[in-house]
């Protein structure tokens, strides 16, 4: 990675970097992301790098490349396809959920105070929201009882069309 490209990039001071696989298909492609990643990370710790990978035995490499997050395409594909097996229509509703340009999404909204799932479905609901689940220490809790606790820091998963304020 040259630095003249970061620089035209702005990379020192972007907020977040999206590295996508130059080719989809080619694992060979992961390397070429770990080297894009180390080059972001060298000149921009703050900046919140997202990389796409193909051959899910990369992720730990970015990961100490100092990738925020990664994303493993191929780990999807069988679950799409084996769920459109079993719930045909699944590929639609994913569709809906995963676009950002209408529809409903899904989001990640931060808690502020300690409370339960069951207090702020409520407010989501009058926000047009439904509560589907918790995000806490790196754990998902998808339809949990309405009693889990909930503490500040830990994020509420919703479905609606509009990201919501802090809960």
């Amino acid at each position: 990675m040259r630095d003249g490209t970061l620089s035209r990039a702005a990379i020192d001071s972007v907020r977040h970097a999206v590295i996508l696989c130059r080719n989809p298909i080619d694992p060979a492609s992961d390397n070429l992301n770990v080297t894009i990643a180390l080059a972001i990370e060298g000149r921009n710790r703050k900046t919140n790098t997202v990389v796409e990978c193909v051959d899910p035995a990369s992720e730990e490499l970015l990961r100490k490349a100092g990738s925020d997050r990664i994303v493993c395409t191929s780990r999807y594909d069988a679950l799409f396809l084996s769920q459109e097996l079993l719930n045909p229509g699944v590929q639609e509703v994913m569709d809906d959920l995963l676009s950002a340009t209408g529809g409903q999404q899904l989001y990640l909204t931060t808690v502020t105070r300690e409370t339960t799932l069951g207090e702020l479905a409520g407010p989501c609901r009058e926000k047009g929201h439904v509560a589907i689940g918790v995000y806490q220490r790196g754990a998902v809790h998808i339809n949990p009882p309405s009693e889990i606790a909930v503490g500040q820091g830990d994020r509420i998963i919703t479905i609606g069309s509009k990201r919501l304020p802090e809960l």
